[in-house]
């Protein structure tokens, strides 16, 4: 086999990788999306509530805001059994809330990344509010 074939080979195989990746990110299921938020939420915390957050717990923001951008997408099931009209609104409101967690989740990256634990703190809280918003809202 000569070279070029073996990466011609190479490229189509990572753009095949590429597609079902991609592919798989489109169908996580907004339940999946919002346990992973969760379980990274639970390392970032009990760091943040201590003032020691720092890199690590920065980067699992980065993460969180990475799943909240996806989530976006993903209506809830609440919004989709509704009847279209109403399906419209209500998922504006979705998408216009989880705009604000993207905002919030922004904030507390920042704010672990300067090392301002009164600002990480205050930015987890609004991430909480707008959790139990949600879910009282969505029934996420």
């Amino acid at each position: 086999m000569s070279l070029q074939k073996f990466a011609l080979g190479c490229v189509i195989g990572a753009f095949s990788l590429l597609v079902h990746m991609s592919a798989y990110a489109q169908t996580r299921s907004l339940e999946e999306l919002m346990g992973l938020m969760g379980r990274s939420f639970g390392g970032i915390a009990r760091p943040v509530n201590a003032g020691t957050a720092g890199p690590v717990e920065a980067q699992l923001a980065r993460e969180v805001l990475a799943l909240t951008i996806e989530a976006q997408g993903v209506m809830p099931d609440s919004v989709t059994s509704l009847p279209d009209a109403e399906q419209a609104v209500r998922g504006q409101l979705y998408v216009a809330l989880m705009g604000e967690l993207i905002r919030a989740v922004e904030e507390l990256e920042a704010a672990i990344t300067v090392k301002d634990p009164a600002r990480s703190k205050a930015a987890l809280q609004w991430i909480l509010q707008l959790r139990t918003k949600g879910h009282e809202e969505f029934r996420i």
